[in-house]
């Protein structure tokens, strides 16, 4: 398909760990749709404390590991796109939080004025706009289509 480093590295345990991380990801996503509908979709009356709380010590267990295994200077892989777009969704819908004593989860957040890693900057470049790019290697731009070299 391309020529380029693959999203999902193709051997060994790097390959592992990105599948991994991309898992969690996907379960901290469908526990945050089932916290959601238990504290807001639900009619009060059919609420489930219990699934509620449940599902919020699964969220926080999900944070707790990816506090211990989230590997920030590593290549991007499909597990770094699938946490952000978790943690994205999670602090969009106000979800329990993992920016509270998370240092290590806390870069990949995307809300307006938050702080971000190191894997997303912003391309200073005239033509780009101060558009994020995810490039953190500093080799090349891939912001609004710009394959210039930085």
């Amino acid at each position: 398909m391309h020529a380029g480093r693959p999203l999902i590295p193709r051997d060994g345990e790097v390959r592992w760990h990105a599948l991994r991380m991309q898992a969690v990801a996907q379960g901290m996503a469908e526990a945050g749709v089932g916290y959601r509908r238990e504290t807001e979709r639900r009619p009060a009356a059919l609420r489930y404390a219990a699934l509620r709380d449940g599902l919020a010590d699964k969220l926080s267990a999900s944070y707790d590991w990816l506090e211990q295994n989230l590997d920030d200077t590593a290549a991007l892989h499909v597990g770094h796109v699938a946490l952000a777009t978790a943690l994205s969704w999670l602090e969009f819908r106000e979800l329990p939080g993992f920016r509270v004593s998370r240092t290590g989860v806390h870069g990949f957040g995307s809300s307006p004025g938050s702080t971000h890693s190191q894997r997303v900057r912003r391309c200073k470049r005239r033509s780009c706009g101060d558009k994020p790019t995810t490039d953190h290697a500093g080799t090349r731009c891939h912001c609004n289509g710009c394959t210039e070299a930085q």
